[in-house]
């Protein structure tokens, strides 16, 4: 298990650097998981951060509850559950999901002695950062999670490091949170839940590779691996509001089982179709 607190915004943020390459290799071949702060360039839309940005690394965005607002700052939130203003929000540029899910990002830690400037060494002070929500030192029990969560594997099955992240991405709690106030590019999945993810891996679940593409506008998305599309609806220029148009996605599914499974596409004024095994088309009516 990996975690990194680095990054920034780059120009163009959609997961396809060298470095994005190199860290997706890292984790296929040597079964690690790594845990990055999405970043602190929120909250506008597409200020996901990189290395965050790279396909199989698990990307976190910054929580806070109600209570810690209170206890931490000292100020009461009119909600249950929060996100930090500062916390990046997604897509990528080509669409893509990102950040996969939010944990808590503000914490009370100590002043390093060395540390010169800002709060006197030797004290404490808070840590709000996505680097908190990241970090497994703030506080230990989000590094037990963590290992928890990768420890769990009934009868000593092989670990697989996809089985392990889509556990953590579907068992999230999205909790009480509205579509006027958080979507999913702001949170993810949502925030982490360990007890749900422990049960759910414990049952050897099975994942299945599925890759998606479909159109994207924006002014830079003739850059991207495959110019023009991308791997979500993104479409930032050179649609009107109001305006009427077509979306269609490809599934390609590469590895699991046969058969057929229904799917749809949920959102605000959207129409869906699909088609199995080979491929799913759907289109999405603005």
């Amino acid at each position: 298990m990996i975690n990194m607190s680095i990054g920034g915004l780059p120009a163009l943020n959609d997961g396809n650097n060298t470095r994005a390459v190199l860290y997706n290799r890292l984790i296929e071949q040597y079964k690690v998981q790594m845990f990055i702060s999405a970043g602190n360039s929120g909250p506008g839309v597409n200020t996901i951060g990189d290395p965050s940005v790279a396909g199989k690394v698990l990307s976190v965005g910054s929580y806070i509850s109600k209570d810690t607002w209170q206890k931490n700052y000292g100020s009461d939130s009119e909600f249950v559950d929060n996100l930090h203003y500062f916390t990046s929000r997604g897509p990528r540029e080509d669409g893509g999901f990102k950040p996969n899910i939010v944990a808590p990002g503000s914490a009370i830690s100590t002043v390093p002695t060395w540390q010169p400037g800002g709060p006197v060494p030797g004290t404490y002070t808070r840590r709000p950062a996505t680097q908190c929500s990241t970090a497994p030192r703030w506080p230990r029990r989000r590094r037990r999670a963590r290992r928890r969560c990768w420890s769990a594997r009934p009868s000593r099955p092989a670990r697989s490091t996809s089985r392990t992240s889509s556990t953590r991405r579907s068992t999230r709690r999205p909790a009480s949170w509205t579509p006027t106030r958080f979507q999913a590019y702001d949170q993810g999945n949502g925030l982490m839940n360990v007890g749900a993810a422990w049960d759910l891996l414990k049952t050897n679940i099975k994942t299945v590779d599925i890759t998606s593409s479909v159109k994207v506008n924006t002014v830079l998305s003739g850059f991207l691996a495959t110019p023009g599309f991308g791997q979500g609806i993104y479409d930032r220029e050179g649609v009107t509001a109001g305006q009427s148009y077509t979306r269609q996605y490809t599934f390609t599914r590469s590895s699991g089982g046969g058969g057929t499974s229904p799917t749809s596409l949920t959102g605000s004024a959207t129409t869906a179709r699909s088609s199995w095994p080979s491929s799913i088309a759907g289109q999405r009516q603005r």
